[in-house]
């Protein structure tokens, strides 16, 4: 028997004591309701009513138009765009309400606008772009977290930006089949992939910021839920207030294989817990779906489906409902391919299917709610939507070393918040009350901490030299010599260990989870990083230690008398050393007596490092 447990619940502890203040609708990034600085919204990306079915991503649109809202999103209308494509990516809000989205005809190439989507310019230089001859080299599934990384689909991999888009790390083995999600706030990423006929389906989980991926989930497992001969195929997977929501098709034989008994459920992924377990059934997910202020479910890929907590059973939305867009003539409120993708929640608390042009009016008033938050290093940025808003107040009972400052839109439905550390040494909590005339007050809670590096070392992996960076933090990038260093396939190198580092100076640098740029320490390879040879020209140099702990050198043949010896431990460091030389022999009598030291043999026109063992 599958347990009905509320859902609530698992919310409440999924996303902890703020969970109250949380919005009911967990945007992806495209195809939501994008705030503009100006009180309007943007209906998700930037679209081309002029193509014909079955277009292709990368095409070119004569006439790009985007959607906008200017009543929390009850109702549209389509309006005309400078911009020199589409972009089927989504768009994204930046810091200062500044909008970003891809650019379909250039590879890694980005747009910006900064007054409401309305123009929108190229972040690259043109003439020394590459140019997308593919779909497979669009991007697509565009989103930014809450400390400002950038992450995208291209290519069936995930990909992700610390600088807005100038450059990026891919993110390898992340098997980016259907689709991903980065759980705030701790950037867990999630992809999936939908499981039908005989594929069964699976979640893939990175608890390292996409450097390693475990399969958390999959279908058809023999065995499960305490059925023997048991099957589930997962069909789809959605994100509601930091927990994962999976549909199982989930059933079993009980006769021994003639009669398939279905028991579909509804998995939860809770973020503190970090297991799997089955809650209150969802039924199909669709696309993805919604989860209003009363808890009723809104989900179909063609058509909308409801499930109130009181229903047992989905319910088909009349389509004999309002009307949410006001077209020019002869315009539609097109989205894509003429399919729901997605749903959103206005202010007014309907929902909206994407690609109709109806919604479902509001079960109940949807409260004052956050619609983006951004930290910046010093403090955070909010973005908070409600009906009437009319003042923003700082809990000086409840914060410390906090100030706020504010601005309200014309139409008073949006806010855009900025709260920053006195002090920005010292770690920053606050308490603040939105007020809004006609749904009240809603509080807002949350902390800047101080920031914490990444730790870059040198080491050895058997006998060679090793550089390692630690920083369970985020994903980083590595410079060499001040320059970004670049993956040997594609993008920046984000690679936790770099083996045999060439002579220069090493450093990384990452993002913090409260936005800021932080640098690693740098760590300097000297020549005895280069590869170990005895050989020279005109004879052959080596080395031996003796049983008081001295090191000898020899050459044969011609070689020259070297001009100079020194000596390093394994880590680079010069080690003080008497060096006698007589004939073709050294004697070297180093005081460090570490168990391993490298021998650095200079003879003016080439440099040899050996490496000696001594005893203990």
């Amino acid at each position: 028997m599958i347990l009905l447990v509320a859902f609530a619940a698992h919310v409440a502890r999924a996303a902890g004591e703020d969970s109250v203040h949380l919005d009911s609708l967990y945007l992806k990034g495209a195809r939501g309701m994008v705030p503009c600085n100006d009180g309007s919204f943007v209906g998700g990306y930037i679209n081309c009513p002029t193509f014909p079915p079955g277009y292709y991503e990368s095409d070119h649109c004569d006439r790009p138009v985007l959607t906008r809202s200017w009543d929390g999103g009850k109702t549209w209308v389509v309006e005309d765009v400078g911009a020199p494509t589409y972009a089927y990516s989504g768009i994204v809000r930046l810091r200062g309400g500044v909008l970003l989205t891809a650019h379909n005809s250039w590879l890694y190439g980005f747009l910006t606008s900064t007054d409401n989507g309305r123009t929108w310019q190229a972040t690259f230089d043109t003439t020394q772009a590459t140019p997308v001859l593919s779909v497979g080299e669009v991007i697509g599934m565009l989103f930014r977290d809450h400390r400002g990384l950038l992450y995208w689909k291209l290519g069936g991999e995930l990909h992700v930006s610390l600088d807005n888009g100038k450059t990026f790390i891919w993110l390898r083995y992340s098997d980016l089949r259907e689709g991903y999600y980065v759980l705030p706030t701790d950037g867990l990423l999630v992809t999936h992939t939908v499981g039908s006929g005989s594929s069964p389906g699976s979640i893939q989980m990175s608890f390292n910021h996409g450097r390693s991926w475990s399969q958390t989930l999959k279908g058809y497992d023999q065995g499960t839920f305490g059925k023997e001969d048991s099957m589930s195929t997962l069909t789809g997977c959605v994100i509601i207030r930091d927990t994962v929501a999976v549909d199982d098709r989930f059933g079993y034989y009980p006769d021994g294989g003639h009669n398939y008994q279905p028991i579909p459920r509804t998995m939860y992924w809770h973020r503190k817990e970090h297991v799997w377990t089955s809650g209150r059934f969802l039924q199909s997910f669709g696309i993805n779906g919604i989860m209003d202020s009363t808890e009723c479910w809104f989900t179909g890929a063609f058509a909308t489906l409801a499930l109130g907590p009181e229903d047992t059973v989905q319910r088909a939305v009349s389509r004999d409902i309002p009307v949410d867009s006001i077209p020019p003539e002869g315009d539609t409120m097109i989205y894509t391919r003429g399919r729901l993708y997605d749903h959103f929640y206005d202010l007014d608390g309907n929902i909206h299917p994407h690609g109709s042009n109806v919604y479902v009016p509001r079960r109940a008033p949807r409260p004052v709610s956050r619609l983006d938050r951004l930290y910046t290093c010093t403090g955070v940025e909010y973005v908070v939507g409600g009906h009437h808003l009319d003042t923003v107040i700082l809990d000086p009972s409840r914060s410390v070393n906090a100030r706020l400052s504010y601005t309200i839109t014309p139409n008073k439905r949006l806010s855009t918040i900025v709260i920053e550390a006195v002090d920005t040494t010292r770690p920053m909590h606050f308490t603040m009350m939105v007020d809004d005339s006609i749904t009240g007050r809603q509080w807002f809670s949350d902390s800047v901490m101080t920031v914490t590096k990444p730790v870059v070392a040198l080491g050895r992996f058997y006998l060679d030299t090793i550089l390692t960076c630690t920083y369970p933090e985020g994903p980083f990038m590595w410079y060499y010599n001040d320059t970004l260093m670049p993956h040997r396939i594609v993008g920046a190198n984000a690679d936790s260990v770099i083996f045999k580092p060439k002579p220069g100076k090493y450093k990384v640098m990452a993002k913090s989870p409260f936005g800021c740029d932080v640098w690693s320490n740098e760590v300097s390879i000297t020549t005895t990083a280069i590869e170990e040879s005895g050989d020279s020209e005109n004879g052959r140099y080596s080395a031996y230690p003796d049983n008081d702990g001295n090191i000898h050198v020899r050459w044969t043949g011609f070689g020259p008398t070297p001009s100079s010896i020194t000596v390093f431990d394994i880590l680079g460091r010069r080690l003080e050393a008497d060096v006698r030389i007589s004939g073709n022999e050294a004697v070297v009598d180093c005081e460090d007596h570490q168990k391993m030291v490298l021998i650095m043999i200079s003879t003016g026109k080439a440099v040899h490092v050996l490496r000696v063992l001594r005893p203990q």
